[in-house]
This record gives C-alpha cells, sequence and structure tokens, in this order.
C-alpha cells in the first residue's frame, strides 16, 4: 500500500537549523485516502526518511504549495514539524 499518495510530487526542500521544510504538491492531501492512521503513516514514512538517513536534520516540516496547512485529510496537525517516531 502506498503511504504517499500517486502523483504528489516534491516541489522543494529546504534546509534552516535542523528543520527540512518539504513542500509537497497538493496531490498530497486531494488525493489522499483520509483517516489518522493513513495520516500517521503517510507523515512518519516521510520523516523517519528524512531523519534518520540525514543527520544534519532533526525534524520535517511539510508544506502544501508554499504553505502551512493544519492537516493532511482532516485527522493530524501538519502545522508544527515533526521528529522521527523510533518506535
Amino acid at each position: 500500500t502506498r503511504t504517499i499518495p500517486e502523483g504528489t510530487r516534491l516541489i522543494g526542500v529546504e534546509i534552516k537549523e535542523g528543520t527540512a521544510f518539504l513542500n509537497f504538491s497538493s496531490d498530497i492531501f486531494e488525493r489522499h485516502p483520509g483517516g489518522t492512521s493513513a495520516e500517521l503513516q503517510t507523515i512518519y514514512s516521510i520523516v523517519n526518511t528524512i531523519v534518520l538517513n540525514f543527520h544534519e536534520i532533526k525534524n520535517v516540516q511539510f508544506l502544501i504549495e508554499g504553505k502551512k496547512e493544519r492537516t493532511l485529510a482532516g485527522h493530524v496537525d501538519i502545522s508544527f514539524p515533526f521528529g522521527p517516531d523510533k518506535k
């Protein structure tokens, strides 16, 4: 099962003081299947991949079309940076 909706593009990346600002196309929420579990899977598949592979990055801030949004699909607040889930 995909954790990132088909058609989603990473538009840009900017790193500031240990936080990676990842700017995604609107497909990440327009095509997202929704639900808390699916949102968390999307978030942490991205965050863990970045933070656990690039040691200079400690957090990930999601942007959609260059803006902070409240949620991906109505359940999980993405308006703040995420650290890795090491469970």
